[in-house]
């Protein structure tokens, strides 16, 4: 008989008995062992998880938001970190994995802005950032980006071509989708719809 998520999570399992339920899974159950795992728990199984032969890419990526990826930027090196480095050590192990293309992507991007309603991204922004979080690790939309007049247009042409009538919104998903966390998000509506007029 397979051993089941929950017997993985809180059935005590010996060492070599977890490790040949976690082998066992498929990438969409492995997927499903992380969105039920409590960080609390602490960092040991999703390494083991992490190098799994069908860890998907984002799996992967769930792990590295959902372990601190973002509360780790206010550091440089490991012996800075206070509490729970081996988070740390996972975050880079990810990192230096998908630089290497270790994973497969069989399951839909991740995207660390919209993590089951969380925005990974808009955490801990109150920390000035030591390290730079690379470009791959946010998903196919890239790293949040300020405001500039490229960005505007992109999603002007955007929205237009989705909706020509009522463009605005459509702009609006489009750019919070893409704009760091801290932007004031009621002047943009303000904006867009300014821009919309003049054009208009």
């Amino acid at each position: 008989m397979s051993t089941t998520i929950e017997q993985i999570l809180y059935g005590n399992l010996s060492d070599s008995a977890l490790l040949d339920a976690l082998s066992a899974l498929s990438p969409e159950e492995l997927e499903s062992l992380v969105l039920e795992y409590n960080w609390d728990d602490g960092y040991a199984l999703p390494t083991q998880i992490l190098m799994l032969p069908r860890c998907d890419r984002r799996t992967a990526l769930r792990m590295y938001w959902r372990g601190g990826a973002q509360w780790y930027r206010q550091f440089s090196r490991r012996e800075e970190v206070p509490l729970e480095p081996e988070g740390w050590d996972l975050c880079l192990k990810v990192e230096d994995m998908i630089a290497r293309g270790s994973f497969q992507a069989r399951l839909a991007p991740f995207d660390p802005r919209d993590d089951d309603g969380s925005d990974h991204t808009a955490d801990y922004l109150e920390h000035p950032s030591k390290r730079t979080i690379p470009a791959d690790m946010y998903g196919p939309l890239g790293p949040p980006r300020t405001l500039s007049d490229e960005l505007m247009e992109e999603a002007m042409a955007h929205a237009k071509a989705i909706d020509p009538a009522k463009p605005a919104p459509h702009a609006m998903r489009y750019l919070k989708q893409r704009l760091v966390a801290n932007t004031d998000f009621g002047a943009l509506h303000q904006t867009i719809n300014q821009r919309l007029g003049k054009a208009g």
